[in-house]
């Protein structure tokens, strides 16, 4: 657990410079070192652990994350437009090459919020905070606790989002209801990171399962980027956006049925796992 937890803080540390250059992928891999971070502490028994800075350093990165998720959703958008036949689509008509001259101002504004965020002196005082917890405070609350503990806990925060993940996926019966299939993305992401980074403290079938999370999550991504592209088209007139909409709910579609072929196989293998 600690040298997950500190692996984490290590990879937040390494991308920070490429965030506050703008980079893309160095926010991508920022955010996926965080929500990594925040699963673990997450997964710590309550009580005594999280009368450490824990349970407030969760929430100090939550809030960093949503700060940085528009410089994200950004970036993912860019990509998207930058596909020829939309992008070709788009581009056909008035109406169209103005709204991409508008989503790349809108972009550069959001990397120039991007490169301001993680030089503000909260953010490296959180940094700080969070080092002195994994290298002082965590590690003597660990071992007194027992490793037998730890487990139980882990064990019960990967039952616990697994269950939420089968709840939200019983009620996911309409593929056009975004905020349900972002919430199972959730979840389901948080069971796969701990099964990846926790393996040793749950049970065997538990690891086999990461594969067929990670198979729901991404599907689920490509599912909720679709969901996003289509509400961005709304500031287009709908005779101009016609044919970039169905171009995107195209793609939605086909995400979709992969992500019910996956659903499928993880619930299969759930009802197995030993």
């Amino acid at each position: 657990m600690q040298r997950a937890l500190a692996e984490q803080a290590a990879a937040i540390r390494a991308s920070t410079p490429g965030v506050r250059r703008g980079d893309a992928e160095a926010l991508h891999a920022w955010r996926v070192a965080v929500r990594r971070l925040r699963t673990l502490l997450c997964a710590l028994p309550a009580g005594r652990l999280r009368r450490t800075d824990a349970a407030t350093l969760q929430q100090g990165w939550r809030a960093w994350a949503a700060r940085l998720g528009p410089a994200r959703d950004a970036d993912v958008w860019r990509a998207a437009l930058a596909e020829p036949r939309l992008r070709a689509t788009l581009s056909a008509t008035p109406a169209g090459r103005r709204f991409l001259a508008a989503q790349e101002r809108r972009h550069r504004a959001a990397k120039q919020q991007q490169a301001r965020v993680p030089a503000d002196p909260s953010y490296t005082r959180l940094l700080a905070r969070t080092q002195r917890l994994l290298a002082a405070g965590l590690p003597a609350d660990l071992a007194a606790l027992g490793a037998r503990r730890l487990e139980k806990s882990v064990r019960r925060a990967f039952r616990r989002l697994l269950a939420e993940a089968r709840r939200r996926g019983r009620r996911l019966t309409r593929a056009e209801r975004l905020e349900e299939t972002h919430a199972l993305r959730r979840a389901v992401r948080r069971a796969r990171y701990l099964a990846e980074l926790c393996c040793a403290l749950l049970p065997r079938g538990a690891c086999r399962l990461r594969h067929e999370l990670a198979a729901v999550q991404e599907t689920l991504g490509d599912v909720h980027d679709a969901d996003v592209q289509l509400e961005r088209l709304r500031a287009l007139p709908p005779a101009a956006a016609r044919r970039a909409r169905h171009l995107i709910l195209g793609r939605r579609r086909r995400a979709w049925t992969r992500y019910q072929a996956a659903w499928a196989v993880l619930l299969f293998d759930l009802r197995t796992a030993k």
